[in-house]
């Protein structure tokens, strides 16, 4: 069913065909930032939330949180967080709003202490992996009314810490599961590259593996010795990539070397633009600092890379930049402990201005090894979660149908976007809502903010209140 065969109603109502009575049952899929939020909305107002999370609360935070963050303490806490964690502890101190952020900041100074509000901790249930999430009655293909598919229930299937399998019924589900444990494939054209999936499964449960292969910027402060003489890929153009190799060239010093291999075409100025009326410093300086890194470390090919045992003394081998370049190949040594790579680069051709007798350059290979790799590709929708549900996406981006539009509409940076139409939460399945990260999909640049607001629009629609707004409303 598309958007636009969805009944149009403007505004959220007491009468609107998805408000229930008290007390409703709602389940929070993801123990994230998002998810947190919501529960806490949720139970603020009165309703009965459940808040599955597959490991422990906030564990996409975890892996990073050596690492700054762009946004200041203003825009990753709600004033409805502020007052649960207050009223829980009222000597907790707060970072100023302007103050710029690590992860683990964040968890200390915030997303912990909201976990252990009574809100949210009365909901909370860690170790507890949602399988799917379905309609109780009707499965996707069933050709029903929309208002007697709006009015069922769904069933929650779930898998405890021992591996079986529970079901519970719940008139809405909010889906804050994000996409950070969904890793974009490594090869050519988002296809994986030969080795991957094996390295993937591996990785879970072998110490060496996992700490040789990464999937955020490692923390190169902790332990830099551990990083002199290693020699390291960095695979992305994902901010995760420049701060992984910016923080290498800070950090590391003397010894080892870096190769950057970016999936795509990098112009004359480096590979991430620049606003010059950006309000977050510290996304400039980082920004700044790798297209710095790039124009002066840039190789033209993979023939010319030099590796590290021919390094010599040519200083500008010790980093390398190559553009257009994905794995065709990865491959474990466990007797080297090191990575084989097999690296792939392509060419862009303008099409239209070549002559009839162009030739199309040949994609160039090498195979190389590596001490470490660092893949920053970006994250992806994992759909399995709703398959059995319809949940409109754009076959491009994979953001929400209902937020395109208006992500497209916005020219600007995504910190100015603002949510001004309930309707762009909404879903053809009535009362279930996307939040957060997996609604903007591959768009780049979300922010908690932009989730925050959300929430709110989301509980608009449950409660029937078209001027719903606790962080307004509320003294604090």
């Amino acid at each position: 069913m598309s958007q636009e065969q969805i009944p149009n109603w403007d505004r959220p109502a007491a009468d609107h065909p998805i408000a229930l009575e008290f007390p409703a049952t709602i389940a929070v899929i993801g123990g994230g930032p998002i998810g947190m939020e919501a529960t806490l909305y949720g139970r603020f107002l009165g309703y009965e939330v459940t808040l599955f999370e597959q490991g422990e609360v906030a564990d996409n935070v975890r892996q990073w949180q050596h690492a700054p963050m762009w946004t200041p303490f203003q825009y990753l806490h709600s004033r409805l967080g502020r007052l649960a964690i207050t009223t829980q502890n009222p000597k907790h101190v707060f970072p100023e709003l302007q103050c710029e952020q690590t992860g683990e900041q964040w968890l200390r100074n915030y997303l912990l202490p909201l976990a252990e509000t009574d809100l949210v901790a009365k909901s909370l249930r860690t170790q507890h992996r949602v399988l799917s999430v379905s309609r109780c009655h009707y499965s996707k293909q069933q050709a029903v009314p929309i208002e007697s598919r709006w009015q069922d229930g769904f069933v929650v299937v779930w898998q405890d810490a021992d591996g079986s399998e529970h079901r519970d019924t719940f008139d809405f589900v909010l889906d804050a599961s994000g996409t950070f444990h969904q890793q974009q494939p490594w090869g050519v054209g988002g296809s994986p590259a030969e080795g991957e999936t094996p390295l993937r499964i591996a990785r879970s449960h072998d110490p060496e593996r996992r700490d040789a292969l990464h999937f955020v910027a490692p923390d190169f402060a902790a332990n830099p010795s551990r990083w002199k003489d290693s020699r390291i890929l960095v695979l992305g153009d994902s901010p995760q990539a420049a701060q992984a190799a910016t923080q290498w060239t800070r950090l590391v010093g003397d010894g080892g070397q870096l190769v950057w291999a970016v999936p795509q075409s990098i112009g004359s100025d480096g590979l991430y633009p620049i606003s010059a009326s950006d309000r977050l410093p510290a996304r400039t300086r980082l920004l700044n600092a790798a297209n710095e890194l790039i124009r002066k470390h840039r190789r033209q090919s993979l023939t010319e890379l030099v590796p590290m045992e021919r390094m010599g003394c040519d200083s500008n081998a010790k980093i390398q930049v190559v553009a257009n370049t994905n794995l065709s190949t990865i491959l474990w040594d466990g007797q080297q402990k090191c990575f084989k790579v097999g690296l792939l680069q392509w060419f862009d051709v303008n099409w239209d201005t070549v002559p009839d007798d162009f030739e199309e350059p040949d994609d160039v290979a090498v195979m190389w090894e590596f001490d470490h790799v660092v893949v920053a590709l970006g994250h992806r929708v994992d759909e399995g979660l709703t398959r059995e549900l319809i949940v409109p996406r754009c076959p491009q981006t994979e953001a929400m149908d209902s937020l395109l539009k208006p992500l497209l509409a916005h020219r600007g940076d995504r910190l100015d976007f603002e949510f001004t139409d309930p309707c762009w939460t909404r879903t053809p399945e009535g009362r279930f809502f996307v939040l957060g990260a997996k609604s903007f999909g591959r768009h780049p640049n979300y922010f908690h903010r932009l989730g925050l607001q959300q929430i709110r629009d989301a509980f608009r629609w449950i409660v029937g209140r078209a001027n719903l707004d606790l962080e307004q409303t509320l003294q604090i």
